[in-house]
Parts: structure tokens; sequence; C-alpha cells
């Protein structure tokens, strides 16, 4: 997939890879600011809800928000995007003093699933936190495995 993605690179509008059986998008990127009802229908499959810690809003009371903000060069690709609802949508920024969301990065237990960092006022090492509110089955995880953990 990652060479496939790199090789088609040069795409500028519109990439869409579908299963070959069935027809469905895989993957499904743009390059526009506003998600699509196709790249949404991903999202709510893979995070189900708002992904801000703690919180229980489902995928259809949400919005689509750029993992790396849009003004700051980040693209609207369904792997770049995430789901939270407004009240979190608003407390997202890009400085210290702001919530900002990343993807667990490779390695990790959850990797691809959206972390979010939380400002410096509210934890000095801003350890990045996930919401295990939709995921109920992350709950059963042993409680000597912690996310941080690969």
């Amino acid at each position: 997939m990652r060479d496939l993605l790199r090789l088609a690179a040069h795409a500028r509008h519109y990439l869409a890879i579908f299963d070959n059986d069935d027809g469905r998008p895989i993957y499904l990127g743009r390059s526009k600011r506003l998600g699509t009802a196709d790249q949404r229908i991903v999202l709510h499959a893979r995070d189900i809800g708002c992904t801000f810690p703690g919180c229980g809003k489902p995928g259809y009371l949400c919005q689509a928000h750029h993992r790396t903000e849009w003004h700051e060069g980040g693209h609207t690709d369904v792997d770049q995007l995430t789901l939270v609802c407004e009240p979190h949508h608003r407390l997202a920024g890009t400085t210290t003093a702001d919530w900002s969301a990343i993807a667990a990065p490779p390695g990790h237990r959850r990797a691809g699933r959206t972390q979010w960092v939380p400002p410096a006022h509210y934890d000095l090492h801003r350890k990045p936190r996930l919401n295990h509110f939709h995921h109920p089955g992350e709950y059963l995880t042993p409680s000597g495995q912690s996310d941080a953990s690969a």
C-alpha cells in the first residue's frame, strides 16, 4: 500500500483505491479541505465516535479534524483525519497551550489510532492520550500494559 501511494503521489486532486472483489473504497485521499461522505464512512468505521480522551459522542455528531492542521499544510486524506465533536474541536490548535491530535506511531499497540497531546498547562510531559470509550475491548487490556508501550 505504501509503495502504491508513493507511486501515485503526483496525483493532485483525487486518489481512490478500491477493493478488487467488491469495489468498496479502501483508501480515499483528496486535496480539498473538507472531508467527503466516503471519507466520513471510513472515519466512522475506524474511530466510531469522538477521539478526544473520555468523550462518548457518536461519530454522526462529530466533525472531521485534520491531525496536521489544514493551515499548517495538513492533507485531507482519510489517514490524516480524525473524528472530534465540536466542543473538543475548539480545543485543538498548534501551540503548547492547545490540544493536538497525532497518529499513534508504527510499533505502538494502537498504531494509526488518534492520540491527543494535552497542552503544557494540563500535563507538563504532554503524554499522548487515547479515547477508549468507543473501543470497549481495550478496557480488558492487562493493567501491566500501557498504551504508551509498543
